[in-house]
């Protein structure tokens, strides 16, 4: 028979924080890159160890998706 756990919403927050923090310092650690999104722009780049920011893919275009297929036409 299987224990029934259940977790505030409060502490799954936190273990998931505590998981993101000592996943980025582990490919810091092993100078991996690390992926970054930007919430204004939409792009999102990879920080490599030494710092510089490599943009990997633009923002996506907002609106209707009948109006971007109207554009690419």
């Amino acid at each position: 028979m299987e224990a029934d756990i259940t977790m505030s919403e409060k502490d799954l927050l936190k273990r998931v924080k505590k998981a993101v923090s000592l996943d980025l310092e582990k490919r810091k650690a092993m100078n991996a890159p690390i992926v970054r999104y930007d919430r204004e722009t939409g792009d999102i780049y990879h920080e490599m160890p030494d710092g510089e920011m490599v943009k990997v893919s633009s923002g996506r275009k907002r609106g209707r998706y009948s109006e971007r297929i109207k554009e690419k036409a």
